[in-house]
């Protein structure tokens, strides 16, 4: 079992808004898995995600966009 006692999980539908895509394409990231893409964690048939990997991700995009 994972502890992770202070961490946010944030559903798929609210991560794909976060980074500005669809569901399907979020779920076609997923399946690709380029490097740093967050990993999705499965509970009971829904898929979540890490706040602090998204924050992550999100500041690479970023930080590679300049």
């Amino acid at each position: 079992m994972i502890n992770l006692p202070n961490e946010i999980f944030v559903p798929a539908a609210t991560a794909s808004a976060e980074l500005g895509c669809g569901r399907r394409t979020l779920g076609r990231r997923m399946a690709d898995a380029p490097a740093g893409f967050p990993r999705a964690i499965r509970i009971n048939g829904r898929i979540y995600f890490l706040r602090s990997d998204l924050e992550r991700f999100k500041a690479e995009l970023i930080r590679n966009a300049r």
